[in-house]
């Protein structure tokens, strides 16, 4: 009896798997986690602002804010759990980058903000984190005919997008992310 109780446990289980919502991103954050370790912490600072804690395999950290996770607002390293504030990069103010809004499927975006990129998005798709599926947008950021880009996943459920993608010249850089989870 026992064996077959802790076998519907192990069959149902990803069945009650919790998967995190706007409500968990709005109140103390959503981890995401990468493959080969190192994730990333999404909490909503205000509508549409996100505070983002990235932290590589190797330990190497950074915190940002981005709009819809998206158009980076500021970055700065951190060194030994202290935010370098020193060194603290400023891209584009709040009301520059609020004129983007939110992304939208089969859309391009071009905004002086964006200093000569441009945002195109295509079909929605489904999206899968470890148990957890959600639509998203696919969004690329960047500049025609130049060898710099990043992609996105967008997902409007949750206010916030991962980049999945970083290219500058021959250096590419990818990234795979195995779960959501609330903080």
């Amino acid at each position: 009896m026992l064996r077959l109780a802790l076998l519907f446990t192990a069959i149902a289980s990803p069945l009650w798997a919790y998967c995190p919502t706007k409500a968990d991103l709005e109140g103390r954050g959503i981890v995401f986690e990468k493959e080969g370790g190192g994730f990333e912490h999404h909490r909503a600072e205000k509508p549409g602002w996100i505070g983002i804690f990235d932290q590589d395999p190797n330990g190497d950290a950074a915190v940002m804010t981005a709009f819809h996770g998206i158009y980076l607002k500021d970055w700065a390293p951190v060194v030994n759990g202290k935010v370098q504030l020193d060194k603290l990069e400023e891209y584009a103010t709040e009301a520059e980058l609020q004129r983007l809004g939110a992304p939208k499927p089969d859309n391009l975006v071009e905004d002086e903000v964006l200093d000569g990129q441009i945002a195109i998005s295509t079909s929605r798709f489904y999206f899968e984190l470890g148990d957890c599926t959600y639509l998203a947008i696919p969004l690329l950021l960047g500049e025609p005919g130049a060898w710099l880009h990043e992609r996105f996943v967008y997902i409007p459920d949750l206010g916030t997008a991962l980049i999945t993608e970083y290219l500058d010249g021959d250096f590419v850089e990818s990234y795979r992310y195995l779960r959501a989870r609330r903080y």
